[in-house]
C-alpha cells in the first residue's frame, strides 16, 4: 500500500473494496496508508476506535481491536490473547449506552467476535481433555477383557459429544459433562449478537447464501462443529465390540491407540495442524506471497463434510490439510533415512464430494478433485489421477534405489494448464515407515 500510495507506481490511487462487511478495519488501514503512507496501522486503529465507538469505549475498544488480530495466532489451547481480548471486549461493552450497543453494527461484530472465539476455545480444551480420558482409559484394556475398556471410553466420549455410536442417542442414561456455566453463556451471547447483527445491519442474507456461514443456526452450527475425533472415535469403538474374540478386540485397539505411530526409524506428519511442519517445503511464505501461488497453504472444512466416509464421522485430521494451488507442486523432504532399509509410503489425501449411494444430511463441497500425480525422488508412485473418495490411505513401496542416498523427496503436482478453483494436490497425512516395522497401515 505504501509503494502505491507513494507516487513510486503509474496509478490514480487506491480503493480498498470487499463484498463483506468483517474486513471493515482492513479496509480502514488500506485506506488510510494508501492516503498517507507515513501512517502506522496501530495509529489507525487507534482512530477507527474513536470514530466509530462512544468516546468512553474507544480506548478499550482500540486495545480488543489489535487483540483479535492475535486471536488467530498460535495453537487455540495455549492462545492467551482470546480471553484478554474478550476482557477488553466486555469492558467496551460494559461503556457503550444501551441504545448504540442495539445500533451499532461494528461493535457487534467485534463483540460476536470475541464471544465466540472464546467458548470454541473452552470448548476445544474441554473436547480434547475429555477424548484424552477415553484414550487413556483405553489403553488400560486388559487381553482377558478389552470390552470394559471399550465401554468405560465410551462413557467418557458421550458425555461430552451425542455422537453417533453413543448409547445416550438411544437410552439417555450417559450423564452430561457439559462446560461450566459462565462458558455455556458465551455461546448464548453469540446467538444474541447474531439477532442484533441481523436487525441492524441485515447480515443474515449473506448467511443464506451458503450453509457454511450459518454459524449459530441448527442444523449446520458451525459454532457446535466436533473439535475432536468423538464421533470417529465413537463409531470405531461400537465396531471393535462387535468382534467376536477378545484377542481382536485387544488387538483393533492397540491399532486404534497407535494409528499415527510411524515405528522405529519412521516419520509422521498431520499436514493440515498447522504450525510448523518437519517435513514440508514452505516455499517463500506468506510475507512474499499473501495468496500462496508458491507456498503451502493450510485449510479446513467443518467436520460435519463427510468426505466419502460414513456421514459425520471423519477423523479431524481428514478434515484440514495442505495444498497447492495450479500447476505448483505440494513437497516434503525426508532426511537420515537408513540407507540399508527399505521404505513404505503412506499418504491420505483430502478430498470431498457427493457419494453415489449415500444419503448423508453432512455438507458436501466438492474440491480437490483435479488428477495429480505423486513421486518420490525420481520414481513414479502413481501416475495422474483424481484423489480416491471416500478418503482412504494409500500405501506405496519405495524402491532401494529412491532412498539409497538417505533422503527422499515426495511431490505431488497436477497436469500443467488444467485451471480450475486451483486447488490442486491436498495432502492430510503422512507416513513413511520402514518396511521392517511389524506395524501395520495407518487406518
Amino acid at each position: 500500500m505504501r509503494l502505491r500510495g507513494n507516487g513510486s507506481t503509474p496509478s490514480y490511487g487506491v480503493g480498498a473494496y470487499s463484498e463483506g462487511v468483517a474486513d471493515d478495519l482492513n479496509r480502514a488501514i488500506w485506506s488510510g496508508i494508501a492516503a498517507d503512507p507515513r501512517q502506522s496501522a496501530a495509529g489507525l486503529v487507534e482512530q477507527y476506535a474513536q470514530y466509530h465507538f462512544h468516546a468512553a469505549a474507544a480506548p478499550a475498544m482500540q486495545s480488543a481491536l489489535l487483540g483479535l488480530e492475535q486471536n488467530w495466532i498460535g495453537d487455540i489451547s495455549t492462545n492467551r490473547h482470546i480471553e484478554s481480548t474478550l476482557l477488553s471486549l466486555q469492558a467496551a461493552e460494559r461503556l457503550t449506552p444501551p441504545d448504540e450497543l442495539l445500533t451499532n453494527w461494528r461493535l457487534q461484530m467485534y463483540l460476536y467476535r470475541g464471544y465466540y472465539d472464546a467458548f470454541v476455545q473452552a470448548r476445544f480444551r474441554h473436547e480434547q481433555q475429555c477424548e484424552q480420558t477415553a484414550l487413556n482409559r483405553l489403553a488400560r484394556a486388559s487381553t482377558a477383557d478389552p470390552a470394559s475398556a471399550i465401554r468405560s471410553a465410551l462413557v467418557q466420549i458421550c458425555c461430552v459429544n451425542l455422537v453417533p455410536g453413543c448409547p445416550a442417542n438411544h437410552t439417555g442414561t450417559v450423564p452430561r459433562c457439559d462446560l461450566p456455566p459462565a462458558q455455556r453463556a458465551w455461546r448464548e451471547r453469540v446467538v444474541q449478537l447474531q439477532a442484533m447483527i441481523n436487525a441492524s445491519v441485515g447480515i443474515e442474507v449473506v448467511q443464506r447464501q451458503t450453509k457454511d456461514l450459518n454459524l449459530v443456526d441448527t442444523p449446520h452450527a458451525n459454532i457446535d462443529n466436533p473439535l475432536n475425533d468423538a464421533a470417529h472415535l465413537a463409531m470405531s469403538l461400537a465396531t471393535i465390540l462387535q468382534l467376536k474374540s477378545t484377542a481382536a478386540q485387544y488387538s483393533a485397539i492397540q491399532f486404534l491407540l497407535n494409528r499415527t505411530d510411524p515405528g522405529p526409524g519412521g516419520f509422521y506428519e498431520d499436514l493440515g495442524e498447522g504450525g510448523p511442519s518437519a517435513h514440508l517445503i514452505a516455499g517463500p511464505g506468506p510475507e512474499k506471497d499473501p495468496a500462496y501461488y508458491f507456498s503451502p497453504l493450510t485449510q479446513a472444512w467443518p467436520a460435519k463434510h463427510s468426505h466419502g466416509n460414513p456421514p459425520c464421522t471423519t477423523k479431524l485430521a481428514w478434515t484440514r490439510y495442505a495444498s497447492s494451488f495450479y500447476d505448483n507442486p505440494l513437497t516434503m523432504q525426508f532426511e537420515g533415512l537408513d540407507v540399508a532399509a527399505s521404505y513404505t509410503l503412506q499418504i491420505v489425501y483430502y478430498t470431498s464430494g457427493p457419494l453415489a449411494g449415500v444419503n448423508s444430511s453432512c455438507v458436501e463441497t466438492p474440491t480437490c478433485r483435479a488428477p495429480i500425480q505423486l513421486m518420490a525422488n525420481e520414481q513414479l508412485l502413481h501416475a495422474y489421477a483424481p484423489a480416491p473418495l471416500p478418503m482412504q490411505v494409500l500405501s506405496f513401496p519405495l524402491a532401494q534405489n529412491t532412498t539409497r542416498r538417505g533422503s527422499v523427496r515426495v511431490s505431488c503436482n497436477q497436469e500443467a494448464g488444467q485451471g480450475g478453483d486451483g486447488r490442486a494436490c491436498c495432502i492430510s497425512e503422512v507416513w513413511l515407515r520402514r518396511r521392517a516395522s511389524s506395524r501395520g497401515g495407518g487406518e
